[in-house]
C-alpha cells in the first residue's frame, strides 16, 4: 500500500482473480445457472437446522408417551434408512464439507437431502399434532437457582476453600 514514493493504490496487483460461480473470469448474469449444486450446502443446512428445532420442541412436549413415540420413530442412526440415519449422513456431508462434482454425486446428494426433508415433514406433522393434544411444557418449568441455593453453593464452596487452606499445610509437612 505504501511503496518508497508515498501513497499508491492496491488497484489490482498483487490479486488474483478466482473462476467466478459459472466456471469463468465473467460475471454470472441474472438467470443464469451458477452450478449444478447451487443448492448445497445452504440447503442441506436449513434443512437439518429445522430438524434440530423439531427435536428441541420435541424435548418440551407436555406428554411424554407422545414424546417417546416420535423419538422411537426417529430412531437410532446406526439403523439404516431410519430418519436419525438420514439426518446423520446429511450432517456429515456438511461436516466433511462435501462438495459433488459430477452428475451422480449431485443426484445422490440431492436424493439424501430429500429423503431427510420427507422426514422433516413427517417429524413437523408428529410434533405439532403432539403439541396441539398436549400441549408444550412452559419455560418456566425449567430446573432454576433460588438465591438460597445460590448461597448455599457459596457457603459450601467457602467451607471446601478453608478445609484445603487448613490441610494443605499439614500434607506439606
Amino acid at each position: 500500500m505504501f511503496g518508497q514514493s508515498g501513497f499508491r493504490p492496491m488497484g489490482s496487483q498483487g490479486l488474483r482473480m478466482a473462476p467466478m460461480a459459472n466456471g469463468h473470469g465473467s460475471a454470472v448474469r441474472m438467470g443464469q445457472a451458477t452450478s449444478a449444486a447451487a443448492w448445497w450446502p445452504s440447503e442441506g443446512l436449513a434443512t437439518v437446522q429445522a430438524w434440530d428445532a423439531l427435536l428441541a420442541r420435541t424435548a418440551k412436549l407436555a406428554d411424554k408417551n407422545a414424546q417417546t413415540q416420535i423419538l422411537d420413530w426417529v430412531g437410532r442412526s446406526d439403523t439404516p434408512s431410519s430418519p436419525a440415519e438420514r439426518y446423520q449422513v446429511v450432517v456429515n456431508d456438511i461436516n466433511s464439507q462435501f462438495s459433488p462434482s459430477t452428475d451422480a454425486e449431485i443426484s445422490s446428494l440431492r436424493q439424501r437431502l430429500n429423503q431427510l426433508e420427507s422426514f422433516l415433514n413427517q417429524l413437523e406433522a408428529k410434533v405439532k399434532a403432539a403439541e396441539q393434544s398436549s400441549g408444550a411444557l412452559p419455560a418456566s418449568s425449567e430446573a432454576r437457582s433460588t438465591p438460597e441455593q445460590d448461597m448455599m453453593m457459596e457457603c459450601v464452596t467457602a467451607g471446601i476453600a478453608l478445609l484445603g487452606l487448613i490441610i494443605l499445610p499439614l500434607v506439606l509437612d
